[in-house]
């Protein structure tokens, strides 16, 4: 066995992304894997009261992070 055989620990900053639900507003967001149970409501930012409906992918805290970086500063860049 060799260290890339290993078990790579559980990491803490789990994220998964989900589907959001709030009255006739869907939304899609990564949220903490913790707050991702379907059913469960939850507060992004200030605003409360968003149901989870539905789970997609699941990626580290780091990468979600690195991606929306790349995301905005695409969209500074590229946005009329």
């Amino acid at each position: 066995m060799t260290w890339m055989d290993e078990p790579k620990p559980v990491d803490k900053n789990t994220y998964v992304q989900c589907k959001l639900k709030k009255g006739d507003t869907y939304k899609t967001a990564w949220i903490p894997k913790k707050y991702s149970i379907i059913g469960k409501f939850i507060k992004i930012l200030d605003d409360d009261g968003w149901e989870v409906i539905e789970q997609y992918s699941t990626l580290d805290g780091e990468t979600v992070n690195n991606n929306s970086r790349d995301y905005k500063n695409h969209r500074k860049a590229t946005d009329v």
